[in-house]
């Protein structure tokens, strides 16, 4: 390609005044602007099925060519040109206003493309392959969803007015489908797809804000990505002993694994014994959450260096019928066998645990790889 000087993302050229033509994806004005996007978004899902096994993290632009240079033409307008390489591939990019811009190039690293002719490509023709076109409408789809994410958390009158209708908004349906899967005891129909990276940059935005006090009172809530954000915005909480306040609230509301251990607030991390009390009065609670959320507070802030023998106790004393319960109950004495090796031996050969979470723990400590190999071995030995 003749008079291409060589940009961050390929061979630019005069191509860098390049405008949108379409104003469809937001935040997509330029060649630029289209693969800042798309390093996001492209995967191996999107790659050609004849490069799925080379594509990688490192090579984002291997096997995207012929897809990328039809979404940036729907975006650009313009021609698509191939380049016929001497392997008999073709190299898509593309043409608009007599200026070139490939935004795949990279995948032939330092080595620009030598090509044996150029032509102009004929989209139905491409599109006949339907591998190829699922690939297009999927970029298309993933490019969509992430620009409007952008246009969403870029309108404040929205983000502070209704937090429900924003969550709705940010829900990816494939998502929901996924995060199902993985609560399958919760009401799928009350699962938006708010991905926790949305979820903790909407925290952010909100936290502080009257919008956000008034949230947090209005309980239970009914979507899984409310309770999430409910637990962020407490996460966001400086002052211990409003942070100790909010979630003392909202514990009893609190219905799912997921939600629970994303309760992770920055001032518990400061001030861990000052935290312990309350710990205690939560693991005498009547809401199963509530009593996982402090068993999870004990194994984060009273073990190792900060053993707490009391807690350990208290934990092994726990009497529950709740299987996300004594789920993080094995979890906490597994973690227990690595960081307080001695103490913890005690409640496994004194026979204090029950079948289930004695057996789980043992499973968990002899998985992880800070287990010493003899020290694995004698766990299993004291299976039930």
């Amino acid at each position: 390609m003749e008079n291409d000087k060589k940009s961050k993302y390929g061979y630019l050229g005069s191509g860098a005044d390049i405008k949108a033509k379409s104003g469809e994806y937001y935040g997509v004005f330029s060649p630029d602007d289209l693969y800042a996007a798309l390093k996001k978004v492209w995967c191996k899902k999107t790659c050609s099925d004849k490069l799925k096994g080379e594509w990688s993290q490192k090579n984002v632009t291997l096997g995207q060519c012929s897809i990328t240079a039809f979404l940036a033409q729907d975006i650009f307008g313009g021609t698509v040109l191939g380049g016929t390489l001497k392997n008999g591939a073709v190299h898509c990019f593309n043409k608009v206003d007599g200026k070139i811009f490939d935004l795949t190039i990279e995948q032939f690293g330092d080595n620009a493309p030598e090509y044996l002719s150029v032509s102009e490509q004929n989209r139905e023709e491409h599109f006949s392959d339907k591998e190829k076109y699922e690939r297009y409408e999927l970029l298309k789809s993933l490019l969509k969803n992430l620009t409007d994410r952008n246009f969403i958390f870029a309108d404040n009158a929205l983000i502070g007015r209704d937090i429900t209708e924003t969550l709705i908004k940010l829900g990816d349906k494939r998502y929901a489908r996924f995060l199902a899967d993985l609560l399958p005891d919760r009401d799928k129909t009350k699962i938006l797809g708010v991905r926790s990276p949305d979820l903790k940059r909407y925290a952010k935005l909100l936290y502080g804000g009257v919008s956000a006090q008034n949230f947090m009172k209005d309980l239970p809530h009914k979507y899984l990505e409310e309770n999430t954000l409910h637990a962020f915005l407490i996460n966001e909480e400086k002052d211990l002993s409003k942070c100790v306040s909010a979630l003392g609230e909202f514990l009893p509301f609190v219905d799912n694994w997921a939600t629970c251990d994303s309760i992770k607030p920055k001032a518990f991390a400061k001030n861990k014994k000052e935290i312990l009390p309350q710990l205690y009065c939560w693991a005498k609670s009547d809401a199963p959450f509530a009593v996982r959320y402090a068993v999870g507070g004990f194994m984060t802030y009273a073990l190792g260096e900060d053993l707490d023998g009391s807690s350990m106790k208290l934990v092994a004393d726990i009497s529950s019928q709740n299987y996300y319960v004594n789920m993080m109950r094995a979890w906490y004495f597994a973690t227990a066998l690595v960081k307080n090796k001695d103490d913890a031996l005690k409640y496994f050969l004194n026979g204090s645990l029950d079948t289930f979470t004695h057996n789980k723990a043992l499973q968990k400590a002899t998985e992880s790889f800070r287990v010493a190999d003899e020290d694995k071995k004698y766990f299993k030995s004291l299976k039930r």
